[in-house]
């Protein structure tokens, strides 16, 4: 659906035109998710949320992302206060690397529990999955236990 076609009329279309991005599991997060904030945000408010997704998806950004491309070396604490440096990373195989806000964030929980339900892909592939949030180390600490996560999350 062309980002120009959605209006607050077409916002239950939406929701479900968005779900079909996801896996089944995700897709019933989805579904509490909005439910839950549909619940007691103004529709207006919760169509401001979700419409930067559904553009974000019809511009097709993800299939002209970088692939296999290099980002330059840097070291970050994880959340037990351990240093990474992507080069060693690297040296054991590819990388993904996501990025998020916060644990104040619902969106990013929605995310991170996808990529953790992604991981044993990833890693039959070869991949270290890593996620990294300007939080502090106590706080990704703390979201790496509630939403359990098994993959490393940096500062």
């Amino acid at each position: 659906m062309p980002p120009h076609l959605l209006n607050s009329s077409t916002l239950s279309g939406f929701i479900l035109y968005l779900r079909v991005w996801f896996p089944q599991g995700v897709k019933q997060q989805i579904d509490e998710f909005i439910a839950e904030e549909a619940s007691w945000l103004p529709t207006g408010l919760l169509w401001d949320l979700l419409c930067p997704i559904g553009q974000l998806i019809t511009s097709g950004a993800a299939l002209q992302s970088l692939k296999e491309a290099r980002a330059p070396d840097f070291m970050l604490p994880d959340q037990g206060g351990s240093a990474m440096k992507l080069l060693h990373l690297l040296e054991q195989g590819p990388v993904v690397m996501t990025f998020y806000r916060g644990a104040w964030c619902p969106y990013c929980h929605l995310a991170l529990r996808a990529y953790q339900q992604a991981l044993p892909q990833l890693q039959a592939g070869g991949v270290t999955l890593v996620a990294i949030s300007p939080q502090s180390p106590n706080h990704s600490r703390a979201l790496a236990e509630k939403l359990e996560l098994t993959f490393a999350v940096y500062r």
